[in-house]
């Protein structure tokens, strides 16, 4: 039997769920009465724990709704330099992306001044669908100058990193010339 007070117990138990991914970001908790039944203590008790819970920031209380355990934001820095995966992986996200589609098309008049290339020269575009902890977070339009990254989709196969690929093709640093950021709220199926 726990020796603490019963309230740090369903908190202590709720908290490790968070942490072990059992409730993950977003999903709602079970009811008070489920959990109060689950944790063998009564409902005020797994208010309380909830309400210290929400207090530190790891739950958020909707009236109506339910309790949800809260989704932390990313923190995404933007630089010549960024690279999406360096950014999960330092805040200790779980990060990984596939290839939707790919393409070599001609370069429009905007794009190949960006890729200092003749309009109509080739690019290969590649849109990806990038993970964070398993959450789809964003899809990428990426651009090449198909001349200069022969082999770059080969190489991004199995990778699953545009910056290892262009590594494995020889070229071990690139900058971004532009990005462009939308975003829309999620949607259910």
């Amino acid at each position: 039997m726990y020796q603490g007070k019963r309230w740090e117990f369903v908190r202590s138990n709720i908290e490790e769920a968070i942490a072990s991914s059992r409730f993950r970001p977003g999903e709602k908790l079970p009811n008070d009465v489920e959990l109060a039944l689950k944790y063998g203590v009564n409902r005020h008790t797994v208010r309380y724990a909830i309400r210290r819970l929400e207090q530190e920031g790891l739950l958020r209380v909707e009236q109506g709704r339910g309790t949800f355990v809260v989704e932390h934001p990313t923190t995404y820095l933007l630089s010549p330099q960024t690279r999406l995966t360096d950014n999960l992986i330092s805040q200790g996200r779980l990060a990984r992306r596939k290839i939707l589609s790919a393409a070599t098309v001609p370069a429009d008049e905007r794009l190949a001044g960006y890729l200092d290339l003749q309009a109509g020269d080739d690019v290969l575009r590649i849109d990806t669908l990038s993970y964070q902890d398993e959450i789809p977070i964003v899809i990428a339009h990426s651009y090449f100058p198909a001349k200069r990254t022969p082999g770059l989709l080969d190489k991004f196969s199995g990778t699953n990193s545009i910056s290892t690929a262009l590594r494995r093709i020889g070229i071990d640093d690139y900058s971004q010339q532009w990005v462009t950021i939308s975003a829309r709220l999620p949607f259910a199926p």
